[in-house]
């Protein structure tokens, strides 16, 4: 069975930032930003959990827009200042997602892919551990958090065709907001990672990642998170 790979919301590369202004992927003027516990910015890494569902798609394939929607965890930690790492995504039983021939992370079809089977899963794969993220500010006060690089991958059925898609790469980058609600810090919902990254099928620009619901950056220590 061939695998149907995107690559896209994956290996988080830190860069190198001071608090002067940089440019983002947008290339809006923007600085950077910071994690903070009770309002006290980090100086040490702190390890944290985020648990809930991702929607994963590529707007043009060869159905037209192709969409999954995945429920697991995000092991990793937070700090000093701007960065935040990914070492571990954990299925909703706490098992370990790995490379192809390790264990995979089990979705759903929303669109475009056909509906998950025995013959033939919905499964997702991540590659290139740890995954790294840095903070920034936007001019209007936005926070997003800037990622480059890596790979995850997701096989499904189109069409009855197991068929190859791979989004991103290497010098691929795109953003995600992280918005401070009242209960943590947090990634909304509904709002699309930007800019849209390049897919094998959809070609440039067609990939995208979406919070399904409120998904929560939460400290293993129970401590507030938040960002400024």
């Amino acid at each position: 069975m061939r695998k149907f790979q995107i690559i896209a919301l994956a290996l988080f590369a830190v860069f190198a930032l001071s608090s002067t202004v940089v440019a983002t992927a947008s290339a809006e003027t923007t600085k950077t930003a910071e994690w903070l516990v009770k309002e006290t910015a980090i100086t040490s890494a702190l390890a944290i959990e985020a648990t809930g569902e991702l929607t994963l798609e590529d707007s043009k394939t060869i159905a037209g827009a192709a969409s999954v929607l995945c429920s697991g965890t995000l092991d990793g930690t937070v700090g000093p200042g701007a960065a935040d790492l990914i070492e571990l995504v954990l299925n909703l039983a706490k098992e370990e997602i790995g490379g192809l021939t390790g264990l995979g992370l089990q979705c759903i079809a929303v669109q475009g892919c056909e509906a998950a089977s025995a013959e033939s899963p919905i499964e997702v794969y991540v590659a290139n551990l740890p995954w790294h993220t840095t903070l920034f500010e936007m001019a209007n006060g936005e926070i997003l958090d800037l990622i480059v690089g890596a790979t995850y991958q997701l096989l499904c059925l189109v069409l009855k065709l197991h068929v190859e898609d791979e989004c991103g790469g290497a010098t691929e980058d795109t953003e995600f907001p992280v918005l401070n609600d009242p209960e943590n810090a947090a990634i909304p919902i509904g709002v699309k990672s930007s800019p849209g990254l390049h897919c094998t099928m959809g070609g440039a620009g067609s990939g995208f990642q979406f919070a399904d619901e409120l998904i929560f950056i939460n400290l293993v220590s129970g401590e507030l998170l938040s960002v400024s």
